[in-house]
């Protein structure tokens, strides 16, 4: 596989909105952060934050720790509840929108 892999629903999408994505979890299995493993020489959730960019007034990743991915200007904030799993992760990305 290669080539384009530009998402098709992203061409629906006429209002620009901010955009909240999980990038918590301990990455037990896979053993180092998911996020930050390299693809196309740079770190994954660069590509993410890039592509959900195209079509958002802001981007945030919701992690573990406040600023974990500063290095790569991308506003992260913290779990409100810590280990609550992707539910925590949502309702951090609700209480953060309506401020």
């Amino acid at each position: 596989m290669g080539g384009n892999c530009e998402n098709p629903l992203l061409g629906i999408i006429t209002e620009k909105l901010p955009v909240y994505f999980l990038a918590g979890g301990r990455s037990s299995r896979f053993g180092s952060d998911k996020a930050m493993i390299q693809f196309r020489g740079r770190p994954l959730i660069s590509h993410i934050a890039q592509t959900l960019g195209a079509k958002a007034t802001a981007v945030t990743a919701v992690a573990d720790v406040a600023d974990k991915y500063q290095a790569l200007a991308l506003r992260t904030i913290p779990d409100c509840v810590a280990g609550a799993g992707p539910i925590g992760g949502v309702l951090t990305a609700v209480e953060d929108c309506a401020d």
